[in-house]
């Protein structure tokens, strides 16, 4: 893993950064990303110190991060719960006896003992 020294600018201030080669884009789009969110504030709040806006953006950030990870969580966990429940019912299908029009599905022939037989709509 190869490292590289990059420059990015937040607020006006530049900051010298190391990151992987690989991660130089991803790294410069999240400052860029950064940068707007506190440029932004400032420009709302432009009574506000850099410090204060730095603050009140990484908590804004911080939020939407938390936000995202709530969302993903709710989704993982219905998509476990629907699987749980296509698990179940497909194992309760292949428990059951199954015939089609009075042949055995599993195709071994064998018809279900009496008991089992569906009635009949007396059609025939």
């Amino acid at each position: 893993m190869a490292h590289k020294s990059i420059r990015v600018e937040i607020m006006g201030r530049t900051y010298p950064l190391r990151v992987r080669e690989e991660d130089e884009a991803l790294t410069r789009e999240i400052a860029a990303y950064v940068d707007g969110k506190m440029e932004a504030f400032r420009s709302q709040h432009s009574e506000q110190p850099p410090l204060t806006s730095a603050i009140i953006t990484a908590l804004a950030l911080a939020e939407e991060l938390y936000a995202v990870q709530r969302n993903k969580e709710h989704a993982l966990n219905t998509i476990d719960a629907n699987i749980r429940h296509l698990s179940e019912a497909l194992q309760r299908e292949l428990e059951a006896p199954s015939t089609v029009d009075g042949v055995d599905a599993r195709g071994d022939g064998a018809l279900p003992p009496a008991s089992e037989e569906q009635p009949s709509t007396g059609s025939i």
